[in-house]
């Protein structure tokens, strides 16, 4: 019988994979966040109190030079992103594939955040699901070199009868993110907008670092229950 995963359990290992890969989240948060600043304090981008992202928006208020920053802050944010979880996956002993998968991991962002959209224009609850069930396939796909279609399609059967564990946690980590980065950033921007907006970039920076690394929690727990699990939140 496959053993069971717990909150506690997610957040222990989110915890280890965090501390030993410390050096890599701090330098992804200051290569990311010091662009995200910088960008701040020229005024070529804005960051929000309450804003966890891991690409880039452009709207009708930008100017050129405004969208290639953030474009570029975007891609930088997915080359960093690829290679922080690599790194945390080589800490725990779970980098098996070898060569480079950008493309394969870009690819499985893209297809990713397709199936989420159509998830979440279906009443939210689908894509709750599909973020569930999809939450440890960077692992298969970086770690084991599963390709980008088999990655997901693994994480779906690993992540069975774990579905409302990894839920719970997911949103305590959501609900301390939006809390404590959230009102820490408010607190800033009150005083200087400047400042609190280049604090917290460095914030969101590592607010997006510790969000991989839960995915790599979750592929570490779950992955070697794949084929005897029980039924989807059961």
């Amino acid at each position: 019988m496959a053993r069971s995963v717990d909150v506690g359990d997610i957040f222990k290992a989110t915890a280890q994979v965090v501390k030993d890969g410390a050096r890599d989240l701090g330098l992804f948060t200051l290569i990311l966040g010091g662009l995200t600043a910088i960008g701040v304090a020229l005024g070529l981008t804005e960051t929000a109190a309450t804003t966890v992202s891991m690409g880039f928006s452009i709207d009708a208020t930008d100017t050129s030079t405004n969208g290639l920053f953030d474009l570029l802050a975007g891609v930088l944010s997915l080359v960093l992103g690829y290679m922080l979880v690599k790194q945390f996956l080589a800490r725990q002993g779970l980098l098996r594939a070898e060569g480079n998968r950008f493309w394969l991991y870009l690819g499985m962002i893209i297809l990713t955040m397709i199936g989420l959209l159509i998830g979440f224009l279906l009443l939210i609850v689908p894509g709750v699901i599909l973020m569930v069930r999809w939450s440890a396939s960077t692992g298969y796909l970086l770690g084991k070199g599963d390709g980008v279609v088999e990655s997901l399609s693994s994480s779906w059967r690993a992540t069975r009868g774990h579905g409302w564990s990894i839920f719970l946690a997911g949103l305590l980590l959501i609900i301390a993110v939006f809390i404590v980065v959230g009102g820490l950033s408010a607190a800033l921007l009150e005083v200087s907008a400047t400042a609190g907006g280049i604090v917290t970039a460095f914030l969101e920076a590592a607010t997006n670092g510790v969000l991989l690394a839960f995915g790599v929690a979750i592929y570490k727990l779950v992955a070697d229950d794949a084929t005897s699990l029980d039924e989807v939140f059961s």
